[in-house]
């Protein structure tokens, strides 16, 4: 879980991805420790909901997920606690935005479409078989009882974002891998155990009856060792690209003066949109914002000179 390269990477980052993937490893926890998991369930998936919207799509999976679950006490009863508290964080969420920006889902936008569904599918799953080898098919093996809450996490993960209209990329192949599946963070820490589990009872134990000890613990080391200068690296040109942003923002900074109006892509934005001492007060328009057609408009019938 803490080598998988884009939970590493985006660790370093202030995101509601890891938190919203805690939140619900959380109800995971609380299905597994407790024979009434429902309001403790619905509250975490709730938490989740509100660090990544798309969170709050679990809930009737994993309602679900305990209906299925022999080991929980009164499964009707708890699977409807865990809608009923996870959907009072939902109303709550959406009467805000509809104070906030009169619409339900606030300032998040996005489109969906069957169009996007072959590449993202191929994307999703050559990803889910590469880094960690034939992850994506760890929770249809599954066999423990993690394989209910396992289900409602990622199926309906990866199929909201199979339909979805944009997954990060990066400048090769590489990056592009470990910077694409940025959005499955919420299900990759529950998706990740599933893959232990299987890994430990398939593989692990098998190769223990026929591999000497020794030889097992020098090659987990040498995995280790390869996790730990692949991530060394990775770390290190971050942290280059994230110094050369914090150069641009200064430049920016330094030049345009407080008040100023600034059309600028989202980069730009995310740069000079925050508040932060170090950096002016700005009026900032990216495309898609209103207005922001007619204020090109009429900066380019405005002379460099004026």
């Amino acid at each position: 879980l803490l080598w998988h390269p884009t939970l590493s990477l985006y660790s370093r980052t202030v995101m509601g991805d890891t938190a919203a993937g805690l939140a619900l490893r959380a109800a995971v926890l609380v299905l597994l420790s407790s024979r009434r998991p429902g309001a403790g369930a619905g509250l975490a998936i709730g938490a989740a909901a509100v660090m990544r919207y798309q969170a709050g799509m679990i809930l009737p999976f994993f309602a679900l997920a305990i209906l299925a679950d022999p080991d929980v006490a009164r499964r009707r009863r708890e699977a409807l606690m865990c809608l009923l508290t996870g959907s009072g964080a939902g109303a709550l969420i959406v009467g805000y935005n509809f104070f906030m920006y009169g619409n339900a889902t606030g300032i998040v936008k996005g489109e969906f479409g069957l169009r996007y569904l072959p590449g993202n599918l191929i994307f999703y799953a050559a990803v889910l078989l590469a880094i960690w080898p034939l992850m994506l098919i760890a929770p249809a093996i599954d066999r423990s009882r993690l394989r209910f809450a396992t289900a409602a996490l990622c199926a309906p993960t990866l199929a909201f974002f199979c339909f979805y209209y944009f997954h990060d990329q990066g400048p090769g192949l590489v990056k592009t891998l470990v910077v694409g599946p940025r959005l499955l963070q919420i299900a990759l820490p529950t998706w990740i155990v599933a893959y232990c589990v299987v890994m430990d009872r398939h593989v692990v134990r098998r190769l223990s009856n026929l591999i000497p000890k020794r030889a097992i613990r020098g090659l987990v080391a040498a995995v280790l060792v390869l996790l730990a200068a692949f991530n060394g690296l990775m770390f290190a040109r971050h942290q280059r690209h994230l110094d050369n942003l914090i150069d641009l923002r200064d430049e920016i900074a330094g030049t345009v003066p407080p008040g100023s109006l600034l059309l600028s892509n989202a980069v730009a934005w995310k740069l000079l949109g925050v508040l932060y001492p170090a950096v002016p007060v700005y009026r900032l328009m990216q495309p898609g914002d209103a207005g922001f057609a007619a204020a090109c408009a009429r900066l380019a019938k405005t002379s460099w000179e004026d």
